[in-house]
């Protein structure tokens, strides 16, 4: 297969895990379900890859910060939802454990925040504003715009810890958490139990309890 082929290919798949993606918001639950499962996989693969030491991460779209964010939110939509299979639940919590948890892994991996925030193409930028926009915090996204506009700027060093990629991305996913758990009606209250053992305790695992949340 010529280069050109291969990399054309490498767009096809682009656009299909994007697409994937999108299906996790679809109003069908079918469709929500399906593509919550496709997304599990793809998790459970790149895992696989680690441990055999063949992971080449650009090739691995859906690790990436930005589709790991979008990711992360579009779970947290699926959350409000209410829903009584137990095992469609645990799917949830277990991608958004697993996307929030790297989410934060791949930015203690920049060397600075400046390093991380100019590091943003024009696509991830779209991404990352896609998933603020499903989150819903108009700061948060202003602040995201702010970072990114003034990436290469000497005064990045004065702006404060609202500002810096792990308490912009991460904790405003985990606030976002911690508030839809406590607006769970009567009818989702099974789901808690599950949502706070096995949410919490992972990314706090790997977040270092940086972001205190009482449920």
């Amino acid at each position: 297969m010529s280069c050109a082929l291969k990399f054309v290919t490498w767009l096809n798949l682009q656009e299909i895990w994007i697409l994937v993606c999108k299906l996790l918001i679809h109003p069908h639950l079918m469709l929500r379900s399906i593509s919550s499962s496709v997304v599990a996989s793809y998790f459970a693969t790149v895992e696989k890859r680690k441990r055999e030491q063949k992971l080449v991460a650009i090739s691995w779209l859906l690790v990436q910060p930005s589709r790991l964010f979008i990711i992360a939110v579009s779970f947290l939509k699926q959350l409000r939802t209410e829903l009584s299979d137990t095992a469609a639940n645990n799917l949830i919590v277990q991608n958004l454990a697993y996307s929030v948890c790297n989410l934060h892994t791949s930015i203690r991996q920049s060397t600075s925040t400046h390093q991380f925030w100019s590091s943003i193409s024009s696509s991830d930028h779209d991404a990352f504003l896609e998933g603020f926009e499903l989150l819903g915090s108009t700061k948060a996204k202003n602040m995201f715009r702010l970072c990114t506009s003034t990436a290469t700027d000497v005064s990045i060093p004065s702006l404060d810890s609202s500002e810096e990629p792990t308490s912009l991305l991460v904790s405003s996913i985990l606030k976002r958490m911690g508030k839809i758990a406590m607006q769970m009606q009567d009818t989702q209250v099974s789901f808690i139990p599950s949502y706070k053992s096995v949410v919490f305790p992972v990314c706090f695992s790997v977040c270092g309890n940086l972001f205190p949340i009482h449920v």
